[in-house]
């Protein structure tokens, strides 16, 4: 337990009330946040610190808020006689709680609804349930937009022997994998779905739209709201959140992974991102500790 008394004597004798109160729920929440685990091996983890730096934040992180949790983290190592800590950038600490919403492959991010809806939908069927979420992933992955989403027809979906395509507006003729193609084609031949998360049926409207709805036609408002239903109904102890504005990168950072060439890391970057290098050196910190958490591999 950490010695609140003695620590606000040592660092914070003449604060005022407010800064003292802060101060005190600040270090209350490292001590839930360190649950079972020994404080000093937490304060030597690097996403720990990451994660004591959103404590009790309801909105964003702002750099002054960074700045007085990064003294008070730095002064609680002093107190506790750690000096093999490393505190993180504030670039860093915003790139981590963005890693928070990225996934290791397509894959996974499937996987991850097919959890939500056995999780919070009674006698959930995966291959009728949640398939607008799953089209929504798979297409923005592929990077279509919320508007290319919204006009999506069953139409646009194509294929050529053993070879998969979906016409997305923004994008053009895009080659997608056959288990991708499978689950759009799914869509757009269901009927009725259990709705989310009262788990009554849903009843979809006849339409060439591939996302149809209960009602007439697709809006991009709709698209929205269904993502937003999706992610108010994941567990609460459950980290990941389906994202629409990471997906794209997401996929990238898997193109760049899967990439074995001697180019050098930020060159890949440019290359498959299509961004300027100084883009791609302030992407690069998210890179890492993507790489870092699925793969447990160290990116230089």
């Amino acid at each position: 337990m950490i010695d609140i008394n003695g620590f606000l004597q040592k660092y914070y004798p003449n604060c005022s009330e407010a800064a003292e109160r802060d101060t005190r729920s600040f270090l209350a929440a490292v001590e839930r946040q360190r649950g079972d685990t020994e404080l000093s091996a937490c304060l030597r983890d690097k996403q720990f610190l990451c994660k004591c730096m959103y404590m009790l934040q309801e909105k964003g992180l702002s750099a002054t808020t960074y700045g007085k949790r990064k003294t008070c983290l730095a002064n609680l190592c002093d107190f506790l006689h750690i000096a093999d800590y490393e505190l993180p950038l504030y670039d860093e600490v915003l790139a981590s709680q963005n890693v928070e919403y990225l996934f290791a492959d397509l894959d996974s991010l499937l996987k991850f609804v097919d959890d939500v809806g056995y999780a919070v939908i009674k006698r959930y069927d995966p291959s009728t349930d949640l398939m607008h979420i799953k089209g929504i992933a798979i297409l923005g992955w592929y990077g279509g937009n919320i508007d290319d989403i919204a006009q999506a027809e069953n139409k646009d979906l194509e294929r050529d022997e053993q070879l998969y395509f979906v016409n997305i507006p923004t994008r053009g003729k895009t080659s997608i994998r056959r288990q991708d193609y499978e689950i759009l084609s799914a869509l757009s031949k269901i009927d009725q779905y259990h709705g989310m998360p009262s788990g009554r049926l849903q009843y979809l409207k006849p339409s060439n739209l591939l996302f149809r709805s209960i009602h007439e036609g697709t809006s991009r408002n709709r698209i929205v709201q269904l993502l937003k239903r999706f992610n108010q109904n994941v567990p609460t102890n459950c980290d990941s959140r389906l994202v629409f504005t990471y997906l794209y990168r997401n996929a990238k950072f898997v193109e760049i992974h899967n990439d074995k060439s001697e180019m050098p890391l930020i060159k890949k970057m440019v290359s498959h991102l299509g961004c300027p290098t100084n883009h791609a050196y302030m992407i690069r910190i998210q890179y890492a500790l993507w790489v870092k958490r699925f793969f447990g591999e160290t990116v230089c």
